[in-house]
């Protein structure tokens, strides 16, 4: 039986081709399925919103805890319904908003993401969005990008895999507070697994937060060169299932006659702090 208790998968780049219809091999599949069938936690965090990261988690078969939005919101698969989220405050992201369009960069909400209108002006933002994304910047662009946002209270911005086109990356933006490392440190206490009984894997810098917090950590064969710096190993790239890799040798498929299905009982989410206004 395996040390480990709990996997967590960040799914662009890792799980799936960063496209927003793209869905899992066949081969991650099955090394999902023996894997929960293992009575292991199987979680995601995806830096998606949850409309965009629904069918993925659907065709995994995952039913635990996934934290949605770069960590900004934690989502329960079996009810589908949101059960915790951090709103970044208005004045932050009025600063950021601010800075972008002073660099001639468009900024867009968590909901909207690529598929919507950018945020017009500062003064536009909503009150309740839980995360903001930038697209398709070269990644010169983006790190000085960041150096500008970074001073800003209560955001923490990052660079992520991007779906558009070229050598660019993407820039997601949540509450300093809720990054897929508070998240995930929540969601396997919810579950009362040690993290150091936990692996993490995936492939762009929004997953050092990810990384910090698990026992094993696993960075694509595609990872993002700073990824593969913090990384305790790196895998297979996603071509080559790199998630099934690892799954595979750390929880193999079960002889037929030894498999029990035994469903797991959700607990209350109740990471120990309150969403912030």
């Amino acid at each position: 039986m395996s040390e480990f208790r709990a996997v967590i998968l960040d799914l662009d780049g890792t799980v799936v081709e960063p496209t927003p219809s793209a869905l899992p091999s066949e081969r991650v599949v099955n090394a999902v399925k023996n894997t929960v069938e293992s009575q292991t936690r199987v979680s995601v965090a995806t830096g998606r919103p949850y409309w965009m990261a629904k069918n993925i988690i659907n065709r995994l078969g995952v039913v635990d805890f996934c934290a949605i939005n770069g960590g900004a919101e934690v989502y329960d698969p079996v009810k589908d319904e949101r059960v915790y989220y951090t709103k970044i405050p208005r004045l932050s992201q009025r600063a950021v908003v601010t800075i972008c369009h002073n660099m001639g960069i468009d900024v867009y909400d968590a909901e909207s993401q690529v598929v919507g209108t950018p945020i017009e002006r500062p003064s536009a933002v909503d009150e309740n969005n839980v995360k903001l994304f930038i697209s398709g910047l070269e990644e010169i662009r983006a790190d000085e990008l960041l150096e500008e946002l970074r001073p800003i209270d209560d955001v923490f911005p990052v660079k992520s895999t991007s779906w558009s086109p070229g050598e660019v990356v993407d820039i997601h933006i949540t509450h300093n507070l809720a990054t897929k490392e508070q998240t995930a440190k929540a969601i396997l206490e919810a579950y009362g697994i040690d993290p150091d009984h936990s692996i993490g894997i995936g492939d762009s810098c929004n997953d050092m937060p990810l990384f910090a917090v698990v026992g094993r950590s696993f960075a694509m064969g595609n990872s993002h060169i700073d990824l593969k710096n913090v990384a305790d190993d790196v895998t297979a790239s996603l071509k080559d299932d790199g998630v099934a890799v690892v799954l595979e040798k750390f929880f193999p498929t079960p002889a037929s006659s030894s498999i029990k299905t035994q469903a797991f009982s959700i607990p209350a989410f109740s990471p120990g702090r309150v969403p912030i206004a």
